[in-house]
């Protein structure tokens, strides 16, 4: 892979991303239909991130549509992002270059200088690699009711790392990533 392009999420790519299918316990990111007028809305900041410009490798979001019923997001000089990589991309160690890509993005889109994810606290993948890209906690809510799921909200300010040979694209605007992603093939065997 040489080039991630970040773009607003059309039509084709939510429908992609409705059909991804997550393991447990990650299959409570799994979406349907109904998710499409969200993921399509301007408002929600929705942005497909593709490799060499074809292939959908996962999506972002800024602003309120990243956020979790029950948690305080009173901060408003902080730009709330939400993020998921293709299900088959998970535990392959992507997600800090990816969530590194994302925030990149966030400030050059958005000015952005200070993020805040929310993350399910079982999801230790996304937590440490939020961590690795800079992330660090500032609180946890449960969500209402005695079965309520635990939240984590973290915050970063956002610094880049050093230029390498791997390069984010928005528009014409080149930014540094790490993110490696070997592809498989339709119907050719995977050594995983």
């Amino acid at each position: 892979m040489d080039r991630c392009t970040f773009q607003p999420l059309d039509t084709p790519a939510a429908e992609e991303i409705v059909g991804w299918r997550y393991p447990e316990p990650y299959d409570v990111y799994n979406l349907d239909a109904s998710a499409l007028p969200a993921l399509l809305a301007p408002e929600h900041a929705y942005h497909a991130v593709l490799e060499d410009q074809q292939r959908l490798i996962g999506f972002c979001c800024f602003g309120p549509d990243a956020r979790v019923p029950g948690g305080d997001y009173r901060d408003t000089a902080t730009l709330d992002v939400g993020a998921g990589l293709r299900p088959d991309l998970t535990g392959q160690h992507l997600g800090p270059s990816f969530v590194r890509a994302v925030l990149a993005f966030g400030r050059e889109r958005f000015g952005a200088t200070r993020f805040r994810a929310t993350i399910a606290a079982f999801n230790h993948r996304a937590l440490r690699a939020a961590a690795q890209a800079g992330f660090h906690r500032t609180a946890t809510f449960k969500q209402g009711g005695p079965d309520g799921r635990e939240f984590v909200v973290l915050v970063t300010g956002m610094a880049l790392s050093a230029p390498d040979e791997r390069r984010i694209v928005i528009a014409s605007l080149e930014i540094p990533c790490r993110l490696e992603v070997a592809w498989q093939p339709p119907g050719s065997s995977s050594t995983r």
